[in-house]
Formats: C-alpha cells, structure tokens, sequence
C-alpha cells in the first residue's frame, strides 16, 4: 500500500489467468511478464493479507496463556464492481470461478506502487438490486499467496 496517505481514486485491479515462471518481480520471468487485464467499474476493493491463527497454551502455574503463532494464511479480497458481461477482466474472474487453478493479481495503488499475488475466485454473486440502482457483483477472492510489492 502506498506508503504515505492516498486516496482510492486512480487505484486499479487488474487480473491474469497465466501465471509467472518465477513469483517476483523479475521483467521477463516474474509478475511483470505477464498481460494483466483490468476489471472495469471496480467500486470497492477490500484486501486481505498475511494472518496467523494462535496456539495457547494454559500453565497450571500462572493465570494467563503463554501465546504462540501457529499457522498463516494469505486472508481474502472482495472485490465490489458494476456487473459488465463484456468486460474482459470480469470475464477472466468469472472463468476462474468454474476451475481450481489460480489467476494472478496486480493491484496498482494510487502512488503507482503494485502489489502482485495469485489466488482463487471463490463465490461471485450478484448484489441487491433495486429499481434506481446498478447490477452489481462482488468477488470473493481467496489469496494462495503473499504479496510481491514492485
């Protein structure tokens, strides 16, 4: 994320259904050799990242729990946009629903900072509709890795 205050306006999402040779940001093997294809009309953007799960462990001889990290994982993303069945980005999440394989993501911030990670789109339902309001969809996107910040 940009390292000083930043505003959501100019910030893209953008997705790949190749993956890179190399998980880096290496120019001709990494991120940055692949085609990234943005989805149009990205309204809300909610990134997941790196969690542990706890381990406690309860010693008879004190009154409060030694706490360990246990296991990570990479979180979840929603993804909020205008529903657009020709938007080439979309297209490319919605066929990532029908399979088990990962796509990859570049989100670039409004700094121009990009953060690059692989994942899974696990769910893309259509939101409420109401009669003045737009179609919409949100992405439930399940992180298979860290992020790579270029």
């Amino acid at each position: 994320m940009p390292a000083a205050a930043g505003v959501g306006a100019g910030c893209t999402v953008a997705f790949s259904a190749t993956l890179p040779t190399t998980f880096d940001t290496n120019i001709s093997t990494g991120y940055p050799s692949l085609t990234f294809t943005e989805a149009a009309n990205v309204t809300n953007y909610v990134p997941g990242g790196k969690a542990w799960s706890e381990a406690l462990s309860q010693p008879i001889s004190q009154d409060y729990p030694n706490v360990y990290k246990a296991v990570y994982d990479f979180g979840s993303d929603s993804i909020t946009f205008d529903e657009d069945s020709d938007d080439a980005g979309q297209v490319i999440l919605q066929a990532n629903l029908a399979v088990k394989t990962d796509l990859a993501v570049e989100v670039t911030w409004d700094d121009g900072e990009v953060h690059y990670y692989t994942g899974k789109v696990m769910s893309m339902p259509v939101q409420g509709v109401t009669a003045a309001g737009v179609v919409m969809r949100t992405a439930s996107f399940r992180r298979t890795s860290d992020v790579v910040v270029d």
